[in-house]
């Protein structure tokens, strides 16, 4: 999907066959005029007959505007172009982001928590109007904050995130990507990001299943790799294992120190978003139909008769 504030293209592939209709334009026109070959192997008589009945082409090129007229109004019909329904941000409940938070004393030792909370903040700074939740862990993963949009009231949780808010020693990031696609899957969200925020440690091949279940719910799992001061490029065999956590769960691998597009994308409207999936219809309202309408009337055309 392609958008421009209010007004978008859902299917904009489908533009691609404008290119092949005007080849076929030029072409039939470069053509018009030539009967020649028709004169050699049709009797004249019966030649003219043709033409009386309109059934000679030749020397007629205009008469073809319309067929092409017709084939590029199914084209733009098919692109989908759209508008914004008013009541589009009513639909925001159906798309969320989830802050998941590292808080294992592996990140405290490595003087990375400050951080975690300041690159959770932003995340959830970012979002807009969309819903946000917390989701802490350790050894074992808690929800911190439930789906909001009161983005002071996540802001405070996140600045009281400590070394010891977790009880449960360890770093299981299996269980954090797990729960957080519970907590999507019950709230009803059809589409969402999930946000890990780590130091990368302890990523293996649970956490990579939990990534691709993610995605098999509908939903996206991006990583941040939150690296102490003095240290923005973090250790590369866990700034690896992030991004390839990522990967798996189709997002965007980002570092606290360079977090730009991965906060543009987790910054994009609800009904940017919604307008990308079956959901479309919700946000949207595709005009397709009265490209049709317009290519069904100018088929008319193709009909006429001359007098």
């Amino acid at each position: 999907m392609i958008a421009w504030s209010t007004v978008a293209l859902l299917r904009p592939w489908w533009l691609l066959g404008l290119p092949a209709i005007a080849l076929c334009a030029i072409h039939v026109a470069l053509r018009a005029g030539r009967a020649r070959d028709w004169e050699r192997a049709v009797d004249a008589e019966l030649l003219a007959a043709m033409a009386r009945r309109g059934g000679l082409l030749a020397g007629a090129a205009r008469r073809n505007l319309a067929a092409f007229v017709v084939a590029s109004a199914i084209v733009v019909a098919l692109a989908g172009p759209a508008l914004e329904r008013a009541d589009a941000d009513s639909f925001r409940n159906l798309d969320a982001t989830l802050v998941v938070v590292d808080l294992s004393h592996a990140v405290a030792e490595d003087g990375a928590l400050q951080e975690e909370r300041i690159a959770a903040r932003t995340v959830a700074d970012s979002v807009g109007t969309r819903q946000v939740g917390l989701i802490v862990y350790a050894g074992d993963a808690y929800v911190a904050n439930t789906l909001t949009t009161d983005a002071d009231a996540l802001g405070a949780t996140i600045s009281a995130l400590e070394a010891d808010t977790v009880p449960d020693p360890g770093n299981r990031p299996s269980r954090a990507l797990s729960l957080a696609r519970r907590t999507l899957h019950e709230a009803g969200i059809v589409d969402a990001d999930v946000v890990l925020i780590s130091s990368g440690d302890s990523i293996d091949a649970s956490s990579m299943s939990e990534a691709h279940q993610l995605v098999a719910s509908g939903y996206r799992l991006h990583t941040m790799l939150a690296s102490p001061p003095g240290r923005p490029a973090g250790d590369p065999q866990r700034r690896a294992a992030l991004a390839t956590l990522a990967s798996s769960g189709g997002g965007i691998a980002a570092t606290s120190g360079h977090p730009d597009r991965l906060l543009r994308y987790v910054g994009t409207r609800p009904v940017e978003r919604l307008g990308s999936s079956a959901l479309s219809v919700l946000a949207w309202q595709d005009l397709g139909r009265a490209a049709l309408a317009v290519a069904a009337a100018s088929s008319l055309l193709l009909f006429r008769r001359r007098a």
